[in-house]
């Protein structure tokens, strides 16, 4: 029926129904490319060299500030993982993660 077509592409996000108003075509979401992530150590090793990682700093913070809270889209604050870490091929440093 109708009424479940418009539910769908409502669900889908599609349209933006508002109650008393009516119903609109939703506006368009931001998309950007997908990318792949490539594990640092395959790709050193497979030029044939060593890799080695160093863990910088490895903390959990209990009280994250409110723009990591929106930027991960928690409906509360909880604790999140911080770390850096600092990869190396044969001891030259190439990669800050």
């Amino acid at each position: 029926t109708v009424h479940r077509a418009l539910r769908e592409l409502t669900s889908e996000g599609h349209l933006l129904r508002i109650q008393g108003v009516g119903t609109f075509v939703a506006p368009p979401k931001p998309q950007s490319a997908l990318i792949e992530i490539r594990n640092i150590a395959g790709e050193i090793a497979a030029r044939g060299a060593r890799h080695r990682a160093e863990v910088v700093v490895l903390e959990k913070i209990r009280n994250p500030a409110l723009d990591l809270v929106v930027a991960f889209e928690f409906t509360r604050r909880r604790p999140v993982a911080h770390s850096i870490i600092v990869h190396f091929e044969d001891d030259v440093p190439v990669q800050l993660e």
